[in-house]
């Protein structure tokens, strides 16, 4: 069977679960043909729809089940799940018209090979402090509203990364439409295209000091200083025959940029310098903290610096990786195939596996804490981890239709309750 569980409505399967129910003192699920787990649903809201994540065997997968209209709760789900042994835990969603009404997750649910659980989950709804209760009655994180995009199929240019100061915030995209940047000054109500530059392709990415201080990469060695709609190109020793992906600094004066081809620039007065870093490996990101610098890429890349030169750091894996970012002495890579790498900054990085879907590609992490991560990736995947190496898939209450297309490309939060995510078909998440 597939390693993706399938839900499916089970109105007739609720007499059969009955039946389950009085057996389980006699045997630990009922036998029947295929795996998985009967999960009934209940709770005193109503629903057009439930997202459902099952988190079982170090993978995370979210799937959508429409609740026909004026269905009242409970209602029955099969989940269909691998012929195997192992522990799943639900997190269900009740949405109303696009809107979260409740929510609860399971606690684990031991699945045998070819038998039948059965379990059941209790929405809550209830608001608090702007999030919801779940079923034991703890605050569950925030939902995420969508605040461009979300259509199927996909409308737009797929949006490469964002960065904001407060309610001004840029969002970097492919050139469509006469356009590669979307900008807002009231916190994503709205956001306006535009062309950042008469000569630019595609925007790559986007870190800026200070909101009249941004700096956007893009392909054939575009980089640009500006803010609004007055941008300024920089010429560089990198020239036009690479793309750049990532930048990052701690002032408008200090600012490191990477790209194709191990290309690492760094801003000094006056101009900027290209720095050391033998190879021709693809560098997609770049953070740093207390004059330790790290850039990511193709291949597992790893590069470490504290100055002009830069020195390779064993990752351990050979995976792509796109995204670094730290905090609290900790430094978190992520990349193709689920991969997160942490580092406590001796050089050595150990990955955390625990949540993390194997399957999924990770673009982005960003944290407001180092108790505080959040990493996005494919298959419209968020995931979010209390800095101690578990990860949860949050619902977004957006349909996957194709893995690979239906894909975040960035995360960034001015802090823990103002976060955003961009991706594939323009299409912008914030939470709350």
């Amino acid at each position: 069977m597939s390693r993706a569980p399938a839900f499916a409505r089970a109105p007739a399967f609720a007499r059969a679960l009955a039946a389950c129910a009085a057996l389980a003192a006699f045997a630990p699920a009922c036998s029947q043909p295929g795996t998985g787990v009967a999960l009934t649903v209940d709770g005193a809201v109503t629903v057009d729809k439930l997202t459902i994540i099952a988190t079982y065997d170090q993978r995370s997968v979210s799937r959508d089940v429409a609740i026909p209209a004026g269905t009242k709760l409970p209602a029955t789900l099969l989940a269909e799940l691998p012929d195997d042994a192992f522990k799943v835990t639900f997190d269900v969603t009740g949405l109303l018209a696009g809107k979260v009404v409740g929510h609860a997750v399971s606690p684990p649910i031991g699945v045998e090979a070819h038998r039948i659980a059965a379990a059941t989950v209790t929405l809550g709804g209830a608001a608090l402090d702007g999030g919801l209760l779940d079923g034991a009655g703890d605050a569950a994180t925030p939902p995420w509203t969508l605040q461009l995009g979300g259509s199927t199929p996909l409308q737009g240019a797929a949006l490469t990364g964002i960065w904001g100061a407060g309610a001004t915030l840029y969002a970097t995209s492919a050139l469509a439409s006469g356009s590669n940047l979307l900008r807002t000054t009231d916190g994503g109500q709205h956001w306006t295209p535009s062309l950042a530059a008469a000569s630019t392709g595609n925007l790559n990415g986007v870190w800026g000091a200070g909101a009249a201080d941004v700096f956007l990469v893009g392909d054939a060695g575009v980089l640009l200083h500006g803010s609004a709609a007055t941008w300024t190109a920089s010429t560089t020793p990198a020239g036009s025959a690479v793309n750049l992906y990532g930048a990052w600094g701690t002032s408008a004066t200090d600012v490191y940029v990477v790209g194709s081809g191990n290309t690492i620039l760094h801003s000094v007065t006056g101009g900027w310098v290209l720095q050391t870093a033998v190879g021709t490996t693809v560098l997609r990101a770049v953070w740093g903290a207390g004059g330790h610098v790290y850039a990511v890429g193709s291949g597992g890349t790893i590069l470490h610096s504290t100055g002009s030169t830069w020195a390779p750091q064993t990752s351990g894996t050979s995976h792509d990786l796109y995204g670094v970012w730290g905090a609290g002495g900790s430094i978190w890579a992520v990349g193709d195939a689920g991969t997160v790498l942490r580092s406590s900054g001796d050089g050595t990085w150990t990955p955390e596996t625990n949540g993390v879907p194997s399957s999924i590609p990770l673009a982005s992490i960003w944290g407001s804490s180092a108790g505080d991560l959040y990493a996005v990736g494919g298959a419209w995947t968020i995931l979010r981890s209390a800095g101690d190496g578990t990860w949860t898939a949050q619902p977004t209450g957006l349909s996957v239709t194709d893995a690979a297309a239906d894909r975040f490309n960035a995360v960034f939060g001015n802090s823990a309750t103002d976060v955003f995510t961009v991706g594939a078909g323009q299409t912008i998440l914030h939470s709350p």
